[in-house]
């Protein structure tokens, strides 16, 4: 299969397997090209399985900024390959990234969301948008606020087998 494809088959080798019966399930190579084509793909489906507009909106948000985080840090010298995930159950919401992230990342993802929620969701929100209005270099960190607040959703991080995280958003449709 050529590296650059977006879809893998399950003759890969990749080990995590989709939850039951998920409204997406997608693994594909840590690159930026393929951020907004999921974007929309995974809010066009949720849109149409699960409650209209708003609720593809908030789904365009979450999938962007997750799967834009999982991108960036990924380590490309172990894992390139990541999954998506996303799952409802009556009411309630999952969107999952795994991948295997860059050394230290998952000590300053800890780090993040325990700031993150050390004050409500639109506090970080407005925080994390004067910061990065302030900075003249370095990354702005705005995109786990913005899930959080426009997304209306949580936030976690579990470790997982081989190295990799998988970064959940769990909220109400």
């Amino acid at each position: 299969m050529a590296e650059d494809a977006l879809l893998r088959t399950s003759e890969d080798s990749f080990s995590s397997e989709p939850a039951d019966d998920p409204l997406v399930f997608v693994r594909f190579f840590a690159d930026r090209k393929y951020i907004e084509h999921l974007r929309e793909i995974c809010a066009f489906v949720v849109g149409a399985r699960c409650g209209g507009i708003e609720v593809a909106q908030r789904t365009r948000v979450v999938v962007h900024e997750v799967v834009e985080n999982a991108v960036k840090y990924a380590d490309r010298s172990r894992c390139r390959e990541l999954s998506l995930q996303i799952c409802s159950n009556g009411g309630n919401m999952t969107i999952s990234v795994s991948s295997v992230p860059e050394p230290n990342h998952l000590a300053r993802l800890k780090a993040e969301l325990n700031h993150l929620y050390s004050r409500d969701a639109k506090a970080a929100y407005v925080e994390a948008f004067r910061r990065a209005a302030s900075m003249t270099v370095g990354s702005p960190r705005i995109g786990l606020a913005r899930v959080r607040y426009e997304g209306d959703v949580d936030l976690s991080v579990i470790e997982e087998d081989g190295g990799r995280i998988r970064v959940t958003a769990t909220g109400k449709l």
